[in-house]
């Protein structure tokens, strides 16, 4: 050995070990849930148990005269989003 003590090797090595830890929980509690739905009923059950992060997905179809809920808040930076499946660019 160069004379080096290994103690502060492994000391660095659990801290940087603690940090990617940390980055990868605080990265799981960012990403919210994606669930599609295809109906009317579907939506509102599926709408009542959003959190702040999730994305409602509306595959194709007709959603006429439907009245669709949406009881829950997204949070600072944590909007919940609702959009269809497929996105049309308007020309």
């Amino acid at each position: 050995m160069s004379g080096v003590s290994s103690k502060p090797m492994t000391t660095a090595r659990l801290r940087c070990l603690w940090l990617l830890v940390c980055c990868a929980v605080a990265g799981a509690a960012q990403a919210g849930a994606t669930v599609e739905v295809s109906a009317t009923a579907e939506f509102n059950v599926r709408a009542s148990k959003l959190q702040p992060g999730d994305e409602l997905v509306l595959r194709d179809g007709v959603y006429s005269d439907a009245r669709l809920e949406l009881p829950c808040k997204g949070a600072e930076g944590k909007p919940i989003v609702v959009r269809p499946l497929f996105r049309i660019d308007r020309v």
